[in-house]
């Protein structure tokens, strides 16, 4: 249904395009608080929705130049301490893999 609306929004407002990823992060109020809605997602039945924002959260991180300990201290607000525990440690952990396959020769770092 979003996806709908944001194809109706971009056709109406040309020069104010937006991407999906964008109407969740404001419907949300910020990228931080649909990472720990994408958390309960996942553990839903909408899996596939889910998986998509994940990934172009994912990419948008990325792109920012976000390294795993810039996510996880930026988004997810852990430390090396608390984060095994940490209901958002998931996510950060898919995001790690993410960030793994596009700099291959990094070792990864997150809970060492």
């Amino acid at each position: 249904m979003l996806a709908n609306y944001v194809v109706v929004y971009n056709h109406r407002f040309e020069k104010h395009k937006a991407t999906l990823l964008q109407a969740f992060r404001n419907a949300y109020g910020g990228q931080e608080k649909l990472a720990h809605k994408l958390v309960s997602m996942n553990k839903s039945t909408d899996l596939t929705t889910s998986i998509e924002l994940e990934i172009a959260l994912s990419a948008r991180w990325f792109e920012k130049g976000w390294n795993r300990e810039n996510a996880m201290t930026t988004v997810f607000n852990l430390t090396p301490e608390n984060w095994f525990s940490n209901s958002m440690a998931p996510l950060l952990v898919r995001y790690s893999s993410y960030y793994s396959e596009r700099n291959p020769g990094q070792k990864p770092r997150v809970g060492q």
